[in-house]
Order: structure tokens, then sequence, then C-alpha cells
């Protein structure tokens, strides 16, 4: 659900009213990207609440219907989220879809999620070392996908369907296929570089990119996630966003990674595969049209 700020007064005096009735305190607005808001015209979707819990934090985000989507124990809230203990999300029926815990922010033992249906899907261990282990997973009917630490994991999504091989318990290789029938690796033994070397992409994503004059306008910041296949000849194709914060840097981003075709494709077993890449591209505001 998405109201603007304007629109949802009344909606947010009776949230405050009810978190009145506890020790939370809204702190923040999202919109449906997950990125905050400040303009009293945005949309927003999501709102973060702060309770104190002696020297840390207990954090909680709820959609705008006022259900709980995420609760954690952070030692700090602001400029950013640093997670120390405990963190739960939920989906939108309140089952939960994963817990674990966090250390100075980082995943730390076993993180346990679900199905939607509330029955278990997978373990996932975070290592000190940043390995992380495949304990269990499960299909939704029940099945085992992963025994005595080997297994190839399958799911299936509305593009066609992802696969994880499993052996001693790590991720050997990570591949799609796609509707029709392409594989695409996420995980392999040599990534995509750009010929000339990062210099070079920077340069040609420099030259390339415009700013949006409507994001100018109302002088908007921040980072587009732009997903997109390198493929075995070096060329792009299936680009899209990952996560974005406006529809025309969006675009933007999309637009300028559709030009650059100058990879050295991925190498998987000594061979040349399609590999998905994602880049981040940050949109900063050059100098005299900074906020106030």
């Amino acid at each position: 659900m998405k109201k603007s700020l304007s629109s949802l007064a009344l909606a947010l005096s009776c949230i405050s009213f009810g978190l009145a009735q506890s020790n939370e305190k809204v702190v923040a607005y999202f919109n449906r990207h997950w990125n905050q808001v400040y303009d009293s015209t945005a949309e927003i979707s999501y709102f973060r609440t702060v309770e104190a819990k002696g020297a840390n934090f207990l954090v909680r985000d709820y959609d705008i219907s006022q259900k709980l989507r995420m609760q954690t124990e952070c030692s700090a809230y602001t400029p950013k989220l640093v997670r120390n203990g405990k963190a739960t999300s939920f989906y939108e029926n309140g089952k939960i879809e994963e817990e674990g815990t966090y250390r100075n922010d980082r995943r730390t033992g076993v993180f346990h999620s679900f199905y939607k249906s509330g029955k278990p899907k997978e373990d996932l261990e975070y290592l000190e070392n940043d390995e992380v282990r495949h304990l269990t997973y499960f299909t939704e009917t029940g099945e085992a996908l992963i025994v005595d630490g080997s297994g190839i994991i399958t799911e299936q999504t509305n593009n066609g369907v992802n696969y994880s091989k499993i052996r001693n318990y790590l991720a050997v290789a990570s591949f799609s296929v796609d509707l029709s029938y392409d594989t695409i690796y996420t995980l392999v033994d040599r990534i995509p570089v750009y010929r000339g070397g990062d210099d070079r992409l920077l340069a040609d994503i420099k030259s390339n990119i415009r700013y949006p004059k409507n994001a100018l306008k109302n002088k908007l910041e921040g980072t587009v996630y732009v997903s997109f296949v390198v493929t075995r000849s070096g060329s792009v194709k299936d680009v899209e966003i990952i996560k974005g914060f406006d529809e025309e840097c969006d675009v933007e981003a999309m637009r300028v990674v559709s030009f650059l075709n100058r990879w050295q494709p991925g190498v998987f077993e000594n061979r040349f595969v399609n590999t998905r890449f994602v880049l981040p591209f940050q949109f900063t505001l050059p100098n005299g049209w900074k906020k106030s």
C-alpha cells in the first residue's frame, strides 16, 4: 500500500496515538524501495520506530497498515542501522520469514528462513571467515534438498529456475535457466571483467550518464543497483533494476548499462558462461544543487 505524506496525516496521527501507549518512537518513513523519504508529497509504504533498551535500541519496521515487518536489536539506528543481537523479519501475513543474530552489523551463527506457510525452508551458518555453510534446505512439501552436506537447491521464479550446487556444505556453483532455456551463472570461477579495467568502466559510465532534469529539480540523490547478464561473447542483456530510488534515475542507469559492451565474460570450469552481474550507480547532486 502506498500513500502520500499529505494524505496520510490522519493515518499517521493514529499511528502516533497507538505508539503513545508504548515506548516506541517513529523516526523515519520509507517508500516502496525502502529509500527514506522527507518530502511532504512523497509516497510512503513503511515506517520505522525505535525503543530504548538500556544502552541499545529495539528497532521495528512496519508497513503503512501497521503490520510488523522487521524487528532487530541495534547499538545505533542513525545515520544507519548497526545491528547487534537478534533480528527477525516477517511476511505480510505475520509469519516469520527469517531470524538470526548480528554482531557489529554482520551476520553470525545460524540464520533460519521459512516459507509464507510457516514451514522451514533453509538454515545458513555464517562463519567468521565470511564463509556461508548451507546446513539444510527443504522444499515447501518437506523434501530435503541437502543431504550430508551435498545437493542441488532449485528455486522456481517468474523468469525460470535458479540452481545452487552444494558440496561439503558450501556453494560451488550457482546458475539459473530462464524461460528460453539459457543458462545464466551467478557464482563463477572468474567474474566478468570490463576491458580496460575499472578505470575504463568508470570513464565510460561518466561519459554517458546524464542526471535526469526532474531529479535535479527535486534535488534527489541516491543509489540505483542495476542487474544485467554479461553473455559468453562479452555483450550485455537482460538489464533490470534490483533497487532504485527514482524512476527517471532508474531508467538512466539502465540506459547507460546497455552501452557497456566491452566485457571479458565470466569463466566456469574453463569455459565462458553467461554471468549475472550487479553495478551500483550513485547519483550525487553537483555543486550548486545541494540541499539547503
